[in-house]
Order: structure tokens, then C-alpha cells, then sequence
């Protein structure tokens, strides 16, 4: 990575540098501070504060909504409208459709806790009491259901 500094009329010179798996920030006029990021998460956290920082100074900032993937735009929406991938989408339809896409492949999906066996013995004892034809058939379809499988 290439070190660049970055200076504005009424600001302290920073550069930012990648050493041994970390992101350095430094203010390089008096080297007093160095800011240290661990982990990409830490980074973008910190940038984030940045963002929210500068939004509150330039509220105009404020008026897009932006989703990224992959630390790139892909949708914006905005005074305009919806805009995926840099491109106008003017059907509603259309945007729609884009949008839930984008959601549907960036949206963790929370873990699927896998039943105890206390669990599935008191099923089982359930479907076994009701009396159920095929109770291995109904057990396993109540399972399913109950865990989402």
C-alpha cells in the first residue's frame, strides 16, 4: 500500500500506512497521534464515526441512502431516485426487484440452532401420545417444521 498524505488548508497532515496485517493513521506535524486498527471491522467502524461526523457538519451529506458490497456502492437512493451499480433505474418494478436481490445476497442470516436431544424426546413423546398413524413419519415432519428445515 502506498502512503498518502492528506492535508486540507485548515488541517494536520495524516497519513495512513498497512504494516504486518494492521492500518496505521498518524498526524505527521507532530507524531503525537497514531490511531491503530486491528481488523477491517475496526476500520470501517472508524470511518463510519467519520461519515457521521461529516453528516452532522454537512447535513446536505444526509440525503442519499447508499448499501455497499464488498466496500462498493451498489445501491443509492437519492433526490433522483434508485440508482444500482452507478446506473438509473427509473421502473419501480425493476428497483424493486434490484433491491430485493441486493438483500437477499448481503443479509446475514442468523445460525439455526440445531434441537437438544431433551427436545426432541419431549417431541416425540408428543406426536407418540397423540396417537398419530406413522409416528416416525409425523416426528420427522414436525421436526423439520419446528426447526425450519
Amino acid at each position: 500500500m502506498t502512503q498518502k498524505d492528506y492535508k486540507t488548508e485548515s488541517c494536520t497532515t495524516h497519513t495512513p500506512w498497512a504494516e504486518d496485517g494492521k492500518v496505521f493513521l498518524s498526524n505527521d506535524e507532530d507524531s503525537y497521534y497514531c490511531e491503530e486498527f486491528k481488523s477491517r471491522t475496526e476500520l470501517e467502524y472508524f470511518i463510519e464515526q467519520l461519515h457521521a461526523a461529516g453528516n452532522k457538519a454537512w447535513p446536505s451529506a444526509t440525503n442519499n441512502i447508499c448499501f455497499h458490497s464488498s466496500n462498493e456502492e451498489v445501491v443509492r437512493l437519492d433526490k433522483e431516485g434508485f440508482h444500482y451499480k452507478g446506473e438509473f433505474i427509473s421502473d419501480a418494478g425493476e428497483a424493486h426487484r434490484l433491491m430485493v436481490e441486493f438483500l437477499k445476497q448481503n443479509t446475514a442470516r442468523p445460525e439455526q440452532e440445531e434441537p437438544t436431544d431433551e427436545e426432541l424426546d419431549e417431541l416425540f413423546v408428543e406426536i407418540d401420545q397423540s396417537g398419530e398413524s406413522e409416528s416416525w413419519r409425523a416426528y420427522a415432519r414436525a421436526v423439520l417444521t419446528r426447526w425450519g428445515k
